[in-house]
């Protein structure tokens, strides 16, 4: 992975692009990246019920540490099962109408759009807050940023 993959300059690249794209046209999409990693992601798990997904680097020497993402409240996703290198970002709500899924029609007050992706591939999670942790837990073991039901 380049260096403008790890520290999330392509997707500067990439809204730049689409702000030169649809200027004037009120679907420019602003965002806040809200986390960056080279590291290996896989959707670990996803609780319907209570709308929480999350996403999990292991640990790739049992010195390193393991890195937990944690969205609540997802209404609507689009994501891989597993990405070489993630950035999420806080987007503007025109980022969800390039979906074929309609995430649009799931908006609800307090939700917010988050795009996550890297530079090969981009989806997205409708949801609410979003946290992170890093510990050296093993990885099946419980993520600190999952309430207990």
């Amino acid at each position: 992975m380049g260096a403008a993959a790890a520290d999330g300059r392509w997707f500067f690249g990439q809204c730049r692009s689409v702000f030169e794209r649809h200027q004037g046209r009120k679907s420019v999409w602003i965002m806040k990246i809200i986390y960056n990693s080279a590291r290996k992601f896989i959707i670990f798990s996803y609780s319907a019920s209570h709308g929480l997904l999350l996403l999990r680097s292991a640990k790739r020497t049992s010195d390193d540490t393991r890195c937990d993402v944690v969205f609540h409240d997802v209404r609507a996703m689009e994501l891989r099962a597993s990405s070489d290198g993630i950035t999420i970002a806080e987007v503007d709500l025109a980022y969800l109408a390039r979906f074929k899924s309609a995430p649009l029609d799931m908006i609800q007050p307090g939700l917010v759009a988050y795009s996550v992706g890297n530079e090969r591939w981009s989806g997205f999670v409708l949801g609410g807050v979003v946290r992170t942790a890093e510990d050296h837990a093993d990885f099946f073991d419980r993520s600190e940023l999952l309430p207990e039901f």
